[in-house]
């Protein structure tokens, strides 16, 4: 299976799980760590959206700054939806992108 299509996929599953639990607390701890759940959305954004921008610039020796975020007002489903768009860009530049590029990380 294409890695496209697995991240696809994965994104699928994920924001499925999430929209089920939309109703929920999400100002309290996310798990384990000092964010909070909806911190930890903002976070998924800005990572998505990151990758997204160093794979494209492909820098290989220094990380490149791209913030993104969510709107700290809007409700969990449309800050899922904005999770979704910054994986479909992911995905689309996964799949414009020649296999043996790698984006730098800290």
């Amino acid at each position: 299976m294409p890695w496209t299509n697995l991240l696809a996929a994965a994104t699928d599953d994920c924001l499925a799980a999430l929209l089920q639990q939309a109703d929920q607390d999400w100002s309290r701890p996310a798990h384990a760590l000092d964010w909070t759940c909806r911190q930890t959305l903002d976070h998924l954004a800005l990572g998505l959206m990151g990758y997204t921008g160093l794979l494209i610039a492909r820098p290989d020796d220094r990380y490149i700054t791209l913030f993104a975020s969510l709107d700290p007002q809007a409700p969990v489903p449309a800050c899922l939806d904005g999770l979704r768009i910054a994986a479909a860009l992911l995905t689309s530049t996964v799949r414009d992108t020649p296999a043996e590029a790698r984006a730098w990380h800290p």
